[in-house]
């Protein structure tokens, strides 16, 4: 089996070269990466730098929703469903409006991703991909998991290796997402 993860652009024109400060890598997806079982074959797009083929041999695109990337986000996703390959859709704005994103997903994933994507691949693999997937895990210690940073190795990034050290937020400030995506909560 084959997944392909691609990393949705904000404001790329094309024949013109991405913003470089912002090339850098994205961790949440390094994170799907090393919850992926080795037995499935990944791999990675990313859209600010490299061009998406119009043909991919895949089992399943998964891409992270957010707000300034959602309108990108759904044109890809709407090209491979037209295509019948299954499309899956995560991040803060599936989240924060399901409805609007699972318009354009076989599947989505509200939540974090430690718990639900394990699942949603074995579903995936049995042919038995429900329409979403919801973390029940709201509060206490993150599961421990180490970004998988191979699926990297055919991209330049700035040499900047991020971590992260919790999830969530407690402030509720007017121009961020986050805080109402986790409820408030900080793990």
């Amino acid at each position: 089996m084959k997944i392909t993860i691609i990393s949705p652009s904000m404001g790329k024109v094309r024949g013109r070269n991405y913003v470089k400060t912002w090339s850098l890598e994205p961790l949440n997806l390094a994170v799907l990466a090393s919850l992926t079982p080795k037995n499935i074959e990944i791999e990675f797009i990313d859209d600010r730098f490299e061009e998406i083929p119009e043909h991919i041999d895949s089992d399943l695109v998964a891409m992270p929703v957010e707000t300034y990337t959602a309108k990108r986000t759904y044109i890809i996703a709407d090209q491979f469903r037209a295509k019948k390959i299954p499309v899956v859709l995560g991040g803060i704005q599936a989240s924060l409006v399901p409805d609007e994103v699972q318009k354009h997903a076989d599947s989505i994933v509200i939540g974090n991703a430690e718990q639900t994507w394990p699942k949603l691949l074995h579903d995936l693999e049995n042919h038995n991909l429900q329409a979403s997937y919801t973390d029940q895990t709201k509060n206490g210690i993150l599961q421990h998991t180490v970004p998988d940073r191979s699926i990297y190795s055919h991209l330049k990034y700035a040499p900047i290796k991020l971590i992260e050290t919790g999830r969530g937020c407690p402030f509720y400030c007017d121009f961020c997402a986050i805080a109402g995506s986790y409820n408030g909560s900080y793990r």
